[in-house]
């Protein structure tokens, strides 16, 4: 049974909402704009401009980039953040920012590193707790000690 006054369904979840509301009251995504012709067109598309891209976002996808190359642990840590900050921007941007793709890529890149890097230090454990001897010094000769 449909509330009284809430007419417009979201096509994004299908939760009813006011006739005149720019983003769903549950899922927080932008609602299509319905124009005086009576035909439904999305917010970006009403103003004939495209959407900024969150600067959040393009953070996260560079930390993402440099976390397997310059920066392997920070970099991670930094795309993570970003990536979730950018996601929670655009969200509540009600459709003004786009670059969520960008967003979860940054995301994508920063949790692969950050698992690959927790492998790294378990793998690590598990060859001292077998006696394993791993030679962290550079120019140690293991036979002369030179």
């Amino acid at each position: 049974m449909e509330e009284k006054g809430l007419i417009m369904n979201c096509p994004h979840c299908g939760a009813p909402n006011p006739e005149d509301a720019t983003t769903c009251r549950e899922c927080e995504r932008p609602l299509p704009v319905t124009p005086p012709s009576g035909r439904a067109q999305s917010p970006a598309r009403t103003t004939g401009s495209t959407l900024k891209t969150a600067d959040t976002a393009i953070a996260s996808l560079i930390c993402g980039i440099l976390s397997w190359s310059f920066l392997p642990f920070a970099g991670a840590i930094l795309a993570v953040i970003l990536g979730h900050m950018a996601r929670v921007d655009i969200r509540r941007s009600g459709g003004r920012l786009g670059g969520d793709s960008i967003a979860t890529l940054g995301l994508l890149l920063g949790y692969a590193n950050l698992a690959l890097f927790a492998l790294g230090i378990i793998f690590l454990a598990f060859l001292t707790a077998l006696g394993i001897a791993i030679p962290i010094g550079i120019g140690v000769c293991s036979l002369c000690g030179a």
